[in-house]
């Protein structure tokens, strides 16, 4: 299966975990349905680098630059 999708009744259903950078709490987040594999793949990949950002943005004061970048430049593969 890919990561973030999972088949739902002839479509796949997308869920994500989402941090809140300012709790360090994380929520299961429901993303909707999507007819392809691929399409709900591109929605998880989007919603969690997002999340990455913005968990980097808000620790970026505190944390060392390159660890930053690492964060901020990650990127979700279908193959993960």
């Amino acid at each position: 299966s890919v990561i973030g999708t999972t088949p739902h009744h002839g479509k796949y259903q997308v869920k994500c975990n989402m941090v809140n950078p300012k709790t360090g709490k994380s929520k299961n987040e429901y993303l909707g349905l999507y007819d392809t594999q691929e399409k709900a793949f591109e929605v998880y990949k989007y919603y969690k680098e997002k999340n990455i950002k913005q968990v980097a943005d808000y620790f970026e004061k505190h944390i060392p630059e390159n660890l930053y970048y690492a964060l901020y430049n990650y990127e979700v593969e279908i193959t993960d």
